[in-house]
């Protein structure tokens, strides 16, 4: 579990023998997700050059600059995140029924 994220997705896909382009889309998310996980566990909720690092190697834009806080607090931050969460384990899972059922 010590790969960068798109490492992951990159064993993941190859592990389960499935197509990682149904996946790519919603996987930035992902990344700034586990970005701000860690974050929150190791670093208070304080961004950090390490987050910042992670989600400009992604593609992801951001205004959060070192020093802010980055605890959640847009109320639908959440729900997206799931949103885009369920989405991946859905394709993931569908891909996996239609190559090995």
């Amino acid at each position: 579990m010590y790969k960068k994220p798109m490492e992951y997705l990159e064993s993941i896909c190859e592990v389960l023998s499935i197509e990682k382009n149904t996946i790519t889309k919603e996987w930035p998310n992902y990344i700034e997700a586990k970005s701000r996980r860690d974050l929150g566990v190791h670093n208070g909720w304080v961004c950090n050059s390490t987050y910042l690092r992670k989600v400009h190697e992604a593609k992801i834009e951001t205004e959060a600059k070192e020093g802010d806080s980055m605890l959640p607090t847009y109320d639908g931050y959440v729900k997206e995140l799931l949103t885009s969460l369920s989405n991946i384990v859905f394709s993931i899972t569908k891909q996996i029924e239609i190559k090995h059922a």
